[in-house]
């Protein structure tokens, strides 16, 4: 591609300022139209902030990773690095100092990089495999927390269909002496651990010893 096209092309894309200063060059038939490497270092003159290397060339030189992931973190870092003329050995120490520790902790496990790029290649890798590796323990532990909650379901449920004998509640509370226990005496009884058929303590109605046996058979039925 020749020169006056590139440049012709990059005029067909400007806009605002940018083309108010480039149509007096095409109306005028300027020099620079035949021109590229002259009509971008006139393009520079005319627009690019004169400050604009040393502000990069600071802020690379406090950059941090901070709570910005990798990609971020190496975008920035290209932004700035596009903007300075230092030779990459710089470049390189500048990036690695500004990572999280969590990376550079896994950085010495690796082999020594010794360009820019697969520096970045390689943080990228590490934070990948970082994230990965929370994302497992994470899920690790919500099988064991379902397997107990599950076994204690299982178990209540057992519990609860487990036949039942009799219990304090049926109508044997009969005292051998008085007959059948007021409602104060059966809850003085309960309070005490005392039997509720014979009154002693050391055993519950169930277990009495001198309780009659319930008759097989009748549900309805019993002891007097």
């Amino acid at each position: 591609m020749q020169d006056k096209t590139k440049v012709g092309f990059l005029i067909s894309a400007l806009s605002g300022p940018a083309l108010a200063w480039a149509t007096p060059l095409v109306t005028g038939n300027g020099s620079s139209l035949s021109n590229y490497s002259a009509f971008i270092a006139a393009f520079k003159q005319m627009f690019e902030c004169p400050g604009l290397e040393f502000s990069a060339e600071e802020a690379l030189c406090g950059i941090q990773q901070g709570s910005q992931d990798v990609l971020q973190y190496i975008t920035r870092c290209r932004q700035l690095t596009a903007e300075t003329s230092w030779v990459e050995r710089t470049l390189l120490t500048l990036f690695r100092r500004g990572l999280r520790d969590e990376i550079k902790d896994e950085l010495v496990h690796s082999a020594r990089v010794e360009n820019l790029k697969g520096l970045m290649d390689l943080t990228l890798a590490i934070e990948y495999r970082l994230n990965e590796r929370r994302m497992e323990k994470k899920k690790s532990r919500i099988p064991s927390h379902s397997v107990t909650s599950r076994a204690i379901f299982h178990r209540s449920e057992e519990t609860r269909s487990e036949p039942k004998g009799p219990t304090d509640e049926e109508p044997m509370q009969i005292d051998m002496a008085r007959g059948p226990l007021s409602t104060s005496e059966r809850e003085n009884r309960r309070r005490k651990g005392l039997c509720l058929y014979c009154g002693a303590s050391g055993h519950l109605l169930r277990t009495c010893p001198i309780c009659p046996a319930k008759p097989l058979g009748n549900a309805s039925s019993r002891p007097l």
